[in-house]
């Protein structure tokens, strides 16, 4: 993908997953796509070094990483949130993690959060960091497409975890 304006050239990009086999997938699948992997971490504290080495323009982290397995990834892009605002922050989970989320999603522009296993397209996912990258306010991902209003940047709150929907959040700050 190539940025529009003022930069020139392929998104910077730096993947935050413990999982190393989902992390190469998923750089492999970006660099195909036309983005620049310029950093791969494996959790929180890397990824900020990295962040802080490289100035991306997009950080996917996901939420849950090493050493405790609960919120390092989310902690890690809030830090990245009040250090670079600029940079675009897509976080991914496993799990339903909305109350974890609600905070850092509220928190400015170019913001998204997307289940793992809601992820069923791959030009969707695409298209959705493209937009997170763009700052872009015009739609959403995922089966909630038109009940959330892309302006109010919220997570639309599943029943539970089998019914669990997924948003795109982008505000301008």
């Amino acid at each position: 993908m190539q940025r529009v304006g003022a930069a020139v050239g392929p998104v910077r990009v730096i993947l935050a997953e413990d999982d190393v086999l989902l992390r190469a997938g998923l750089a492999g699948l970006l660099e195909r796509s036309g983005f620049d992997v310029v950093g791969q971490a494996s959790d929180g504290a890397q990824l900020l070094a990295l962040v802080r080495d490289r100035t991306p323009d997009l950080v996917l982290t996901d939420i849950r990483m090493p050493p405790t397995q609960t919120t390092e990834g989310l902690d890690a892009a809030r830090v990245i949130r009040a250090e670079f605002p600029d940079i675009g922050i897509l976080v991914l989970s496993a799990h339903v993690d909305v109350e974890h989320a609600m905070e850092l999603l509220s928190s400015g522009h170019a913001i998204g959060y997307l289940l793992k296993s809601r992820i069923t397209d791959v030009a969707d996912f695409i298209d959705t960091l493209e937009r997170i990258v763009q700052e872009d306010t015009s739609g959403c991902v995922s089966a909630s497409c038109g009940k959330t209003s892309p302006r109010n940047a919220r997570i639309t709150r599943s029943r539970g975890p089998n019914d669990a929907k997924t948003t795109y959040a982008s505000r301008r700050g």
